[in-house]
């Protein structure tokens, strides 16, 4: 199977200089690619030898561990004060996914440090399955199709190649109906890259194009690191951050890039136009890890959306809102950004207790790790410190983006449960207009080994957002221990995780996340899980549902053209009998009934009027 690999060379060293309101600036480059040699899938390469069995992915650098040390003592205070059982504050158990099938994502190989789990599925059921430091095709019940290092995967035939590969990620195009892989090599100057793959059928078997992208565009000495994928309907789009090399995690950080390419050279293996987007700065402070938003059901158009916080405060409430409002063919691409403010504040996570025997978890910081797009709506999960009781949790927020500069957010957490690295996908049928999510994380606990979770979330128009209960897809085996205690004080539990929606299939999720197996190392599973989501019922003029929101009483307003025998009874989202506000003669014109609501638990609840047993009205509330 002939390959072709690419390396990257300034094709313009035009530079641009552009602002926006509230000191935001940025710069441009705009550079090309071409052919550099061609070898075929994996050849001469020894599998055995290429993989790093115990190296560890340096961790993501530029907040301040002083600040850490303040959270994670604010929490072993709490734990001395106010410890409780293992619980979770939750809404409609209705609303709870179900696992549908689930096996081993890493059933033979070496397991990363940390794993770096990322996934993707296209239409025919194809999954590939990536992380530290390995590529692994399979079917939908776990068939592994194709195996290789990172290394092997990309031929392990470029100039300077070595078998430190890092940071993979995965997407699917529906459009193109193809993936795209992206990965990193090396962590100094000299030697780091990214190496961007486009599949050039649906086959994620067959051939690959391969590029080199470049870890040091403005020729410094920066190198990239935690790279985020994501594509409109014409581009893709990878975030990078810049680190200055021999420098410690105080002032490691230097800027965030990112990088527009054109799919469409990329899928046919001709050379790649892209522009660079870099010293994006707000009041002369650059903007710390940008997170690329994905269109839930169907690809952004024609540009790209961004969120960025400030992930290395201890509280803050700032989120950047960036765009990227046109297509690089069109030439006319400019970066936007403005300012929000969300209602909840967020902030730097304490590190996670494992059962006694383990040492703790690293959590990193609270930057954006996934965000969302669907009906002129965002949605984005970060990991954050949850108060009081200081955990390690996550935070959700929710914004219109047209309409609104504040942000909707909900903490999901625990008072005992530690959570961290979410990611998130749309889970709908791209029919109505709920805001239907599957959010999936690690999860851990002193009495509970680190294991991999989903929740799943729905908003209607106008009404507040809803949350099931935390679902354990996969409990773990044993704690993660794989570090020297003496060398590292935290043992790496992310950095991140994948989810997807298989487009074809609505309501159909796919994730990859990590567990702690019986060897003590970060194991990787995979699960697919189907969501029950309410199709949109327009409720009825003659009906009338208040408040809307439910808090304790709940009132219905019904008018009748003539005296009828009704029956009016309320049922949960999975279509169960709740309980029945009346049944008798309604007179002619308006009647009002009214029901106390206030031991029923939250959720998403529908009214329905019965005339001689058949459904005259039916209205969808909220408590």
């Amino acid at each position: 199977m002939n390959q072709r690999l690419y390396i990257l060379f300034l094709f313009s060293l035009t530079s641009c200089f552009a602002f926006a309101q509230g000191g935001f600036n940025y710069k441009t480059l705009f550079l090309k690619s071409q052919l550099m040699q061609t070898g075929n899938f994996g050849e001469d390469v020894n599998e055995i030898f290429q993989i790093n069995f115990d190296k560890e992915v340096h961790e993501p650098q530029g907040y301040d561990k002083n600040l850490k040390n303040i959270v994670n003592k604010k929490r072993q205070d709490y734990h001395q004060k106010h410890y409780k059982n293992d619980s979770y504050k939750t809404n409609d158990e209705g609303l709870l996914p179900n696992i549908d099938t689930t096996f081993d994502g890493q059933p033979t190989g070496t397991k990363g440090i940390p794993n770096d789990n990322h996934i993707a599925i296209s239409n025919e059921g194809k999954i590939i399955s990536v992380q530290n430091s390995t590529i692994r095709v399979m079917d939908e019940w776990g068939k592994t199709l194709m195996f290789k290092s990172l290394y092997a995967f990309a031929n392990g035939k470029i100039q300077g190649f070595t078998n430190y590969c890092y940071d993979p990620r995965v997407v699917y195009d529906r459009n193109a109906d193809r993936f795209i892989v992206f990965f990193l090599h090396e962590s100094k100057v000299v030697s780091n890259f990214g190496v961007l793959a486009f599949s050039k059928t649906n086959d994620p078997t067959g051939e690959w194009n391969f590029y080199k992208i470049p870890g040091n565009p403005l020729k410094n000495d920066k190198w990239s690191d935690f790279p985020i994928l994501a594509f409109s309907a014409q581009d893709v789009f990878i975030t990078l951050n810049l680190l200055s090399e021999n420098k410690d995690w105080r002032d490691g950080f230097n800027q965030s890039i990112i990088w527009q390419i054109s799919k469409k050279e990329g899928y046919s293996g001709d050379s790649l136009n892209q522009k660079l987007y870099y010293d994006i700065r707000h009041n002369s402070k650059a903007i710390w890890s940008i997170c690329p938003v994905q269109g839930g059901f169907i690809p952004t158009n024609p540009g790209m959306y961004f969120l960025s916080v400030k992930p290395g405060d201890i509280e803050n409430d700032t989120l950047f809102f960036h765009e990227i409002d046109n297509t690089l063919s069109s030439g006319i691409s400019v970066l936007n950004m403005r300012i929000l403010k969300t209602d909840k504040t967020y902030g730097l996570p304490p590190v996670a207790i494992q059962p006694t025997g383990g040492d703790t978890l690293q959590t990193n910081d609270c930057r954006v790790l996934g965000a969302i797009f669907y009906n002129n709506k965002i949605q984005y999960v970060q990991t954050s410190v949850i108060k009081p009781f200081y955990h390690s949790g996550i935070f959700h927020g929710i914004f219109e983006i047209k309409k609104s500069n504040s942000v909707t957010s909900t903490y999901i957490g625990s008072d005992s449960v530690d959570y961290a690295y979410p990611s998130i996908s749309y889970a709908g049928n791209g029919k109505n207009a709920e805001q239907s999510s599957v959010i999936t994380f690690s999860y851990v606990s002193n009495k509970s080994f680190p294991g991999t979770a989903a929740i799943y979330h729905t908003q209607a128009a106008g009404l507040p957002s809803v949350f099931s209960k935390v679902l354990r897809v996969k409990h773990g085996e044993a704690v993660i221990e794989r570090l020297q205690y003496s060398q590292v004080k935290h043992e790496r539990w992310g950095d991140y995780t994948g989810i997807q929606l298989q487009y074809n299939k609505p309501n159909t999720i796919w994730l990859s996340g990590s567990f702690g197996n019986k060897l003590k190392f970060n194991g990787t599973w995979i699960a697919k899980l189907n969501v029950i989501e309410n199709i949109e019922i327009e409720t009825d003029e003659n009906l009338k549902i208040f408040p809307n929101p439910v808090i304790n009483k709940i009132a219905v307003g019904l008018n009748f053209k003539e005296d009828n025998l009704v029956k009016i009874l309320i049922y949960n989202y999975t279509g169960q009998l709740v309980s029945k506000i009346f049944e008798g003669i309604a007179g002619k014109g308006y009647n009002e009934f009214y029901m106390d609501f206030e031991n029923v638990s939250n959720g998403i609840y529908f009214l329905k009027v019965f005339d001689n047993n058949s459904e005259v009205y039916c209205g969808k509330f909220i408590k």
